[in-house]
């Protein structure tokens, strides 16, 4: 997901109009991938995009177990590329623009690189991230992608409501930020994508309860956000600042589901694999819980 202007970053200018050439969709042909498809078509069929679907076979390790001798490799691969050029066919039946990606190695990586190599506008992806001992053993290809892809990632969690076969028309976009000068740019980009889908705008910060939060970082804030937007007048019920509560990922969702949001905003940092099996940050909680899709857009 990128301003189509000029090649410019979001960044250096605000948008005019923020489109999505070429949208990347990763699918294990679960039910939860298949609903971020639905999501993927309804954006892409809005903007004339071409979805690029992808799936990543993952090879038998040679250090398998026994019982996976009889595992016929080059029969379940051919049988993944037939689902995955089938559904391509469906799409393309259906007027869009489609390519089918077939991938073998490690999921994450793969999807990385086909994000890069394809010049991906966005990811869009679903995600039932696993929490406990699952997490840990089996750890989150789409919490590993999310947090490390170069475009913005729309991840779609269990809770987001499914959206069939109608258009995507978000009505209400809320935007999560910490209220520093570098969650700047990412309002910014909300409030835009907000403004080309004539959606209502709402931005609020978490206020930590135990905390006292300065005015100069709320003046640092609207001054960097300011310089982004330019002399585009901001509606006052954007500046919905702050809201107090003890979780900030309950708090989030609270929010969104307060005003029956369709689509939050939020930030992301990189993590390690260590954090990612041990530690879920705000995002993967909020991603986890959300009543809608949940976009990441890295600082």
């Amino acid at each position: 997901m990128s301003a189509q202007k000029g090649g410019k970053t979001m960044t250096t200018a605000v948008p005019v109009k923020i489109s999505y050439a070429r949208i990347l969709v990763p699918t294990d042909f679960s039910d939860i991938s298949n609903k971020a498809l639905d999501y993927a078509k309804a954006i892409g069929k809005r903007d004339q995009s071409q979805i690029l679907l992808a799936h990543v076979f993952a090879p038998v390790s040679p250090i398998a177990p026994a019982e996976a001798g009889w595992f016929d490799e080059e029969a379940a691969l051919e049988r993944l590329n037939q689902q995955l050029e089938d559904i391509g066919f469906e799409l393309r039946s259906e007027g869009l623009s489609a390519r089918a990606i077939s991938l073998s190695g490690s999921v994450q990586q793969e999807i990385l690189s086909a994000a890069d190599r394809e010049r991906a506008d966005l990811i869009v992806l679903g995600a039932n991230l696993k929490s406990g001992w699952e997490h840990l053993i089996l750890g989150s290809d789409a919490e590993a992608v999310y947090r490390q892809a170069k475009p913005p990632v729309l991840v779609v969690g269990p809770q987001a409501q499914p959206i069939g076969i109608r258009a995507w028309q978000p009505k209400t976009v809320v935007c999560a930020i910490d209220l520093t000068p570098e969650s700047a740019p990412i309002a910014a980009y909300a409030h835009n994508l907000a403004e080309e889908y004539q959606a209502r705008f709402i931005l609020f910060h978490v206020a930590d309860p135990t905390l006292v939060e300065s005015e100069q970082k709320r003046a640092d804030f609207e001054d960097a956000f300011q310089k982004l937007m330019g002399t585009t007048p901001i509606p006052r019920e954007a500046w919905r600042l702050p809201i107090t509560w003890a979780a900030l990922d309950a708090a989030i969702v609270h929010q969104a589901e307060e005003i029956n949001a369709d689509l939050i905003v939020m930030g992301a940092t990189s993590s390690t694999v260590m954090k990612r099996h041990f530690l879920h940050g705000t995002s993967s909680r909020v991603i986890h819980a959300a009543p809608c899709p949940v976009l990441i857009v890295h600082r």
